[in-house]
């Protein structure tokens, strides 16, 4: 199964820059999206391997055996049972 690298939709430059970002992701059965600073940068449909996935690795990739390689920070994680619109996302930030 591929793993997905996070760009910008204009670019190729990878997310990891030094700055903050406020990154909201939504995987709704085979349709993955995700948000990065308030502009939506990816709307994908995910292949069949994706389905068999149900966990959920913050900092490690999705392999059966995490990696656990993560060199960063992370902060303020929040889980919502439903998709949020474009608004409620913004509504977010604190």
């Amino acid at each position: 199964m591929a793993s997905i690298l996070l760009t910008t939709k204009n670019d190729t430059n990878l997310i990891n820059n030094g700055q903050w970002h406020r990154l909201y992701i939504e995987r709704s059965n085979r349709k993955l999206r995700y948000t990065l600073d308030n502009v939506e940068q990816s709307d994908n449909e995910l292949s069949d391997k994706w389905q068999e996935r149900t966990n959920i690795f913050i900092g490690a990739q999705l392999t059966i055996v995490p990696d656990g390689n993560y060199n960063g920070k992370i902060d303020d994680v929040s889980f919502f049972d439903c998709s949020l619109n474009n608004a409620k996302i913004k509504l977010q930030i604190i």
